[in-house]
């Protein structure tokens, strides 16, 4: 559950929805981790609530309790630029993170960091913006510039793809999509690494059904589309988003 305990974690998001049912006004979580979105994906809430994390196949969101509420006004999205590019150190994911913790900013108010070109594109709580806009002029040793921005282009549905897969298990789809053996792939779910459709899933034999979302937390996420044909070999080739 990361960095914080699940039973409080828990705690917090069923008073926050049972207040909402209350009030009728709208309350969310911080962003949350994959683990911590299939525990609140098992209690039975007095209001349902909706996932969002600024854009479409975020792996970190936040929680919305409330049936008129607008996720989207509760999450921004801040372009982080070298203001020399032709100077700028070559920046990471974990640059772009390194220094927004180095100011104090919580790892849970903040959601995905895509990196694309060399600029960051960070997703946060709209509360937060103000302070990350205002305080951070460094990343590494390069200096840059803040400012609200849309989220990049490279967050759309990506392609489908064809894969080869030796059966319709949920083992057989990560070996395929991430290039994994099947033992890798067996021994990252037996960790405790799976979760089909935000659910954890301690099942490498897992059936797949068309829709079904995989992720293995450290590696990425692939969707299954559904089958296309069988190949000489017998095994199956079927079709896939995969989402790195």
């Amino acid at each position: 559950m990361g960095d914080r305990d699940q039973e409080l974690f828990l705690k917090r998001a069923m008073e926050l929805s049972l207040r909402a049912a209350q009030t009728g006004r709208a309350f969310h979580t911080d962003f949350m981790t994959v683990s911590e979105q299939s525990a609140l994906r098992t209690l039975r809430l007095p209001l349902p609530c909706a996932f969002f994390g600024g854009y479409e196949g975020a792996e970190r969101v936040i929680a919305v309790f409330g049936e008129e509420a607008d996720p989207q006004s509760y999450v921004a999205c801040i372009g982080i630029r070298p203001k020399q590019q032709k100077f700028a150190d070559e920046l990471t994911h974990r640059d772009f993170l390194g220094a927004l913790m180095n100011l104090g900013v919580k790892r849970e108010t903040m959601g995905d960091i895509l990196v694309v070109e060399n600029a960051g594109y960070l997703f946060c709580l709209a509360d937060m913006a103000d302070f990350i806009l205002q305080n951070l002029d460094r990343v590494k040793r390069t200096a840059v510039n803040c400012a609200y921005a849309q989220a990049p282009a490279g967050t759309a549905e990506p392609e489908p793809v064809s894969l080869v897969v030796a059966s319709l298990r949920a083992d057989a789809l990560l070996s395929a999509a991430f290039h994994l053996s099947r033992e890798q792939s067996k021994s990252a779910v037996s960790e405790g690494r799976l979760f089909i459709n935000g659910k954890q899933s301690f099942s490498a034999s897992a059936d797949l059904k068309e829709g079904d979302i995989l992720s293995l937390r450290g590696v990425g996420r692939v969707a299954y589309l559904g089958p296309e044909r069988a190949t000489r070999r017998g095994k199956l080739r079927v079709m896939a988003r995969v989402y790195g």
